[in-house]
């Protein structure tokens, strides 16, 4: 009994006890049935699944090899000619290829040009989103790496672009414009930071830490490290460590208040 539930167990039943949809369904359904019938055949038949290596002369490997071999000259012999796996399958495949091929054939252009370097993908979760799945509690910093990789944040280029009012040029007074650039690969302000780009990237080329994925996880480190496309748009300043000499001097009346306690 235990034996025929960790058979069903592997191809996965439903709750009817059916095999669930999946690759080559219509033949794990088959072998599901023929391993059941024979174990309530008799109450002492068992059976042992195991892993074998290939072309290793064992003799029921070698068997099975060849019966495989003789099966794929028979002529087709399913009720149907496509399983519901393999049409969902292809259906993704068609999906996937048109979709890239509309990708690669258009022009990349536009802010989001460095960072449109990832092809679609079928897969969840993708690339991106894993890490954006890890930025959950991180809203601020998840904000200011989308608004870096679209180029749409708060940096002088943008409000020039869009005819804001504040000051276009960088804070550190370098440069006649701030830009997404400029913030990432050259502003002095945040030199200590960019060491988390720099470990990635050596000549900091920005569609690699725009447009890959180990460049967005450098991207965040460096942002979650530095105050880089915030509204203030000005490096924290680091609170210094208090001196014994610049203690206050307390005052004699509260040492003397203090004696009659």
């Amino acid at each position: 009994m235990a034996l025929k539930e960790s058979v069903e167990d592997d191809i996965g039943p439903s709750a009817d006890g059916a095999p669930k949809p999946r690759s080559a369904q219509l033949y794990a359904h088959t072998f599901h049935n023929k391993i059941c019938q024979y174990l309530d055949a008799k109450q002492l038949n068992t059976v042992n699944i195991s892993w074998c290596p290939s072309h290793c002369d064992i003799a029921g490997n070698e068997r099975a090899d060849e019966l495989a071999k003789e099966a794929t000259k028979l002529a087709c012999t399913a009720p149907i000619g496509v399983t519901r796996a393999n049409a969902l399958k292809r259906a993704k495949a068609r999906t996937l290829k048109s979709w890239t091929r509309e990708w690669s054939r258009t022009p990349k252009s536009g802010g989001f040009a460095p960072a449109n370097r990832i092809p679609p993908s079928l897969r969840f979760p993708t690339p991106t989103l894993k890490h954006v799945l890890k930025l959950k509690k991180s809203r601020e910093l998840f904000g200011r790496i989308i608004q870096c990789r679209m180029n749409h944040g708060y940096t002088g280029q943008f409000q020039r672009r869009f005819n804001l009012r504040g000051e276009t040029r960088c804070p550190c007074g370098e440069g006649e414009i701030e830009t997404r650039e400029h913030i990432l690969c050259h502003c002095p302000w945040f030199t200590e930071a960019r060491a988390n780009l720099l470990k990635f990237s050596k000549y900091l080329f920005l569609p690699e830490i725009l447009g890959t994925e180990p460049g967005i996880k450098a991207l965040a480190n460096f942002l979650n490290a530095s105050s880089a496309f915030t509204r203030t748009g000005t490096k924290p300043l680091p609170t210094p460590t208090p001196l014994f000499d610049d203690e206050p001097v307390p005052d004699s009346e509260d040492d003397e208040s203090n004696e009659d306690y």
